[in-house]
């Protein structure tokens, strides 16, 4: 469901409070034979309550009633309105990784032995911790899972970079993960948590006995679910096929749609299930659709590169929010404009996956992931 939120605007009755606004009524209200000249007596003491009062109006009276809608509101009176629909933000998830171990057999090592990435000039090293305590068995091999210190994507590292002890041990040889971390995700933002409230406050009054917005609600209640495609049941098996991708805008790993799984069903707790009686569920990945956008554009003043990390970074969070199975054109475009550095873009220029094609339809079960971006510059007079 597409959710749109408009700027607030301040109610009337806030207008015409700035500091300037507000010392000139209050030297209006004064005698006319008073000097009430800058630097005077009456314009000295009178100028630092204007000062305290416009930001009375501008600031504090202005959050405060900011903070009673859910569409403005932010931290913790957001999650004040997220808990009086029976919502909570989702918390940050830490990232875990197989880690496979050589040594010496009989080596025992305790859990929460910690061990780390390689630190480089521009990253901090990222430390895991091991979930167990292990022994290396007769063989001098052993593989065990460790999770990450810190929360968050921080700690979805690479395969083959977890290869450091923090404080070496005797009889650890050598340590590596052969694959990736994964389940690393920061805790929701505003603007997600937001988005889901408004979402629950527009189905009120409709089914939650296994609607598609109720399956696609209940999957993002799920830490690590950004887009999920519902794909309702089409025969007497009752089968609810969800389509995911997580917060980082890529397909959901078997972990998670495993958790999301778990969430709606609840195996072995039916009475706390979320899902009709008769449904059953799969929850898969997607597949992808690359999308490649190769666009001129003219920067804003300070900006003597294109800010293609930014530009990456809408397109990620656009992308969450398709549902109609189309990948617009003029949408890129309002996602580009509103880039922080860009100024403007040459329409005539742009491709998306080498055409001038104004949407792509996405097939069931298929989804976009950002591609490869190429952003030329143009100059031209400001």
């Amino acid at each position: 469901m597409a959710v749109k939120i408009n700027e607030f605007v301040l109610p009337d009755f806030m207008l015409g409070n700035s500091a300037e606004e507000i010392h000139a009524r209050m030297m209006d209200g004064m005698p006319v034979d008073i000097d009430k000249s800058e630097g005077g007596f009456p314009w000295d003491f009178t100028r630092p309550t204007a000062l305290e009062k416009a930001e009375m109006v501008e600031f504090v009276l202005s959050n405060a009633i900011k903070n009673i809608f859910p569409q403005y509101a932010e931290g913790i009176f957001l999650d004040y309105h997220a808990a009086n629909r029976g919502l909570i933000r989702r918390p940050p998830g830490y990232a875990a990784a197989k880690l496979k171990v050589t040594g010496i057999a009989g080596t025992r090592i305790p859990k929460n032995f910690k061990v780390s990435t390689e630190a480089t000039h521009e990253e901090s090293s990222v430390v895991f911790l091991f979930d167990e305590e292990v022994t290396i068995p007769e063989s001098g091999v052993l593989e065990t899972m460790v999770t990450a210190e810190e929360s968050g994507v921080i700690g979805n590292v690479n395969a083959e970079t977890i290869r450091l002890q923090v404080k070496p041990m005797k009889g650890i040889v050598s340590l590596i993960n052969e694959a990736p971390a994964y389940g690393g995700y920061d805790a929701e933002d505003d603007k997600l948590l937001r988005i889901r409230i408004i979402e629950y406050d527009l189905m009120r009054g409709f089914s939650f006995v296994g609607s598609m917005a109720d399956y696609r609600r209940w999957a993002s209640e799920v830490v690590g679910v950004g887009n999920v495609e519902v794909i309702p049941a089409n025969d007497e098996t009752g089968l609810v096929t969800l389509i995911v991708m997580d917060t980082a805008g890529t397909p959901a790993s078997p972990e998670l749609c495993e958790s999301i799984y778990n969430h709606i069903m609840r195996p072995g707790s039916p009475y706390e299930r979320l899902a009709p009686i008769n449904a059953n569920l799969k929850v898969m990945a997607p597949t992808t659709l690359a999308i490649d956008i190769e666009v001129d554009v003219f920067l804003e003043e300070n900006y003597s590169s294109p800010p293609i990390d930014e530009f990456r970074a809408n397109l990620i969070e656009y992308f969450k929010t398709i549902t109609n199975n189309t990948v617009r054109k003029n949408e890129i475009l309002a996602v580009l404009i509103n880039t922080e550095g860009v100024l403007n873009y040459a329409n005539e220029r742009m491709t998306i996956n080498n055409s001038t094609l104004n949407n792509y339809q996405l097939k069931p079960g298929e989804m976009p992931v950002v591609g490869m971006l190429s952003m030329g510059t143009l100059t031209t007079e400001r």
